[in-house]
């Protein structure tokens, strides 16, 4: 019909037909859609429709054309696992240990947020419960928890398990801030108040500080959560 067609030749390169007015046109296929198919350097060579828009026709086998000129069959790579390469600050975190990145990502975020819905809730039941059976109750009540949730955290075999026991820790340990707050203020004199809190958030701010460098120690998020959890064993004698 005097329609040009472009075919690659021996170095791959698309070689144009012009027609009789020597302008270059295509010949589109049964569908009018361009066809692309590699070349013999893995390479696409297009041929557009009449609209002069190139469009193009998946492989068989669902490959690109370049992947599927240069790599056999045989020879896909096959991912069963992730190699993460840490040095400094918790070379086994759960991340690590249980792959939580690309589609698994989100679990890292529930794991975080897991904590404080536990310290929102603890809060919420803990103040009841402090005013209704006592302070002190309460405040060894939720020291014994927090030892048997954090430590058993630190024994989680999935996510799901360390979420779960997150959340009961933070539960845990609202009982033992509420408490411990309300008991520095009902003992201390009304003029010595302030310097007791503000004595007290200093150190609880000191051993927040202190977070980052017990994780560069361990290096491991079990042996970290270990020690974090294993001081609140000295406020046990509290009940006496």
């Amino acid at each position: 019909r005097g329609l040009p067609t472009t075919l690659p030749d021996r170095r791959g390169l698309p070689t144009t037909i012009p027609d009789r007015r020597g302008l270059p046109t295509t010949i589109p296929d049964r569908r009018g859609l361009p066809t692309t198919l590699p070349d013999r350097r893995g390479l696409p060579t297009t041929l557009p429709d009449r609209r002069g828009l190139p469009t193009t026709i998946p492989h068989p086998r669902g490959i690109p054309p370049l992947a599927a000129a240069n790599t056999n069959s045989s020879d896909i790579c096959r991912c069963k696992g992730w190699d993460f390469h840490l040095r400094n600050g918790l070379v086994r975190n759960i991340v690590t240990q249980w792959s939580l990145v690309c589609n698994s990502s989100w679990k890292v975020h529930i794991a975080k947020f897991s904590l404080l819905v536990g310290l929102i809730f603890g809060y919420l039941v803990s103040g009841c419960l402090a005013d209704w059976v006592g302070r002190q109750l309460v405040l060894v009540v939720s020291v014994l928890f927090v030892l048997v949730f954090g430590l058993t955290l630190a024994l989680s075999v999935n996510v799901t398990m360390f979420i779960t026991l997150r959340f009961f820790e933070g539960f845990s340990l609202a009982g033992v801030f509420l408490t411990l707050y309300v008991a520095r203020v009902e003992i201390a004199q009304s003029n010595q108040r302030f310097m007791i809190t503000m004595v007290a958030s200093f150190i609880a701010m000191g051993g927040q500080l202190l977070t980052p460098g017990l994780a560069a120690l361990c290096r491991n998020w079990q042996v970290l959560q270990t020690v974090i959890i294993c001081p609140f064993i000295f406020m046990i004698p509290y009940w006496w």
